[in-house]
């Protein structure tokens, strides 16, 4: 038990300084990126049967969906930031003359406004 609680201890330590030199290597994603999979590599390989095809598929889909939510941004989609900028920028100011919000061409608020009331009654 002695020798399982020094290698939660070290296992402890150790990860919390892997993640301070991943910080360090912020400059150099590329060896960032060479630690990481060799530490994941390690970790896999510690696996048995179960694990290690409950990793490949968690790892697979956690894969596609950050090629997914990159590519939206590549391809100019509703998150381009680029896009959010300049739509927010061309967009007409609610307070700006002649500018209109909502779907009444009278309204002056951030939303529907009724009508004024009639003069005949």
């Amino acid at each position: 038990m002695r020798d399982f609680a020094k290698s939660m201890v070290s296992y402890s330590l150790a990860t919390s300084l892997f993640g301070m030199s991943q910080v360090a290597n912020l400059l150099r994603p590329s060896q960032a990126v060479k630690a990481f999979d060799n530490v994941t590599h390690a970790t896999e390989g510690e696996f048995g049967d179960i694990f290690k095809a409950t990793f490949t598929v968690g790892d697979n889909l956690q894969r596609r969906l950050l090629d997914l939510g990159f590519s939206v941004f590549r391809m100019g989609g509703p998150l381009n930031p680029e896009d959010v900028t300049k739509t927010a920028a061309s967009a007409p100011s609610p307070a700006a003359p002649g500018g209109t919000t909502g779907r009444n061409p009278q309204s002056t608020g951030w939303g529907p406004v009724p009508p004024p009331p009639s003069s005949n009654a």
